[in-house]
């Protein structure tokens, strides 16, 4: 989830020793491909290919100008705007409070490590231990600190500047503004075929983290 204002990969510790994994600044790849100029080039590119083969099943007609393909993102979007806020708002619940966490079964690191005793009182005292601290974790997720999140997130959103910058191409998971967009212009093109061809006409070069991403694999 991106979480920075800074345009990079975001860098997330996993419980595996020194390990990482690297999540991109944008909530999924479908969020890079949503671009007008990709989405006309695409419908214009097809079109062709019906002019050029009539028995081709292309059955879309020309593409409408950028404009209007911006409108069409923007406006699914703006549909889904209170259904984001709350889904970032379930996010904060499960990241401040580590409720992800599950009950452990053991206090001494992994299977195949023995506690130093085996007794019974001992490793029920440990037991309790363990519990208590998973029941800590849980009390945190509370009504009242959702709605906290939520309010935030939907004053984020509802910003002008927000949507002036198109950031909900970054804050806005991309499957959900690609369904709406299905929803709200049934009659349009499938995205989920314009996605298979976008994928190899993306420019990695606009996107810094992409980039970033690029290094990082070249240099394993």
């Amino acid at each position: 989830m991106q979480s920075t204002s800074d345009i990079q990969l975001l860098k997330l510790e996993t419980r595996l020793g020194n390990n990482f994994t690297y999540l991109t600044y944008r909530s999924c790849i479908e969020n890079y491909l949503l671009d007008a100029e990709l989405i006309s080039s695409y419908w214009t590119e097809k079109y062709q290919e019906k002019v050029d083969n009539p028995s081709s099943k292309w059955g879309h007609g020309k593409p409408p100008d950028q404009q209007t393909i911006w409108k069409w993102i923007e406006t699914s979007a703006r549909t889904i705007l209170s259904y984001q806020a709350v889904r970032w708002a379930l996010s904060d619940l499960l990241r401040k409070s580590q409720a992800r966490e599950q009950l452990k079964t053991t206090w001494t690191g992994s299977s195949g490590e023995l506690p130093e005793s085996l007794a019974l009182k001992q490793c029920q005292e440990q037991a309790v231990n363990l519990i208590n601290q998973f029941r800590q974790a849980l009390e945190s997720v509370t009504v009242e600190a959702f709605q906290t999140s939520l309010n935030s997130y939907q004053n984020q959103f509802e910003q002008e500047d927000f949507w002036q910058k198109k950031q909900y191409l970054i804050w806005f998971h991309g499957k959900d503004i690609q369904k709406q967009m299905q929803r709200q212009e049934p009659n349009y093109i499938s995205l989920r075929h314009f996605y298979n061809w976008a994928i190899n006409q993306l420019d990695i070069n606009q996107h810094l983290e992409l980039k970033e991403l690029q290094t990082k694999i070249e240099q394993l």
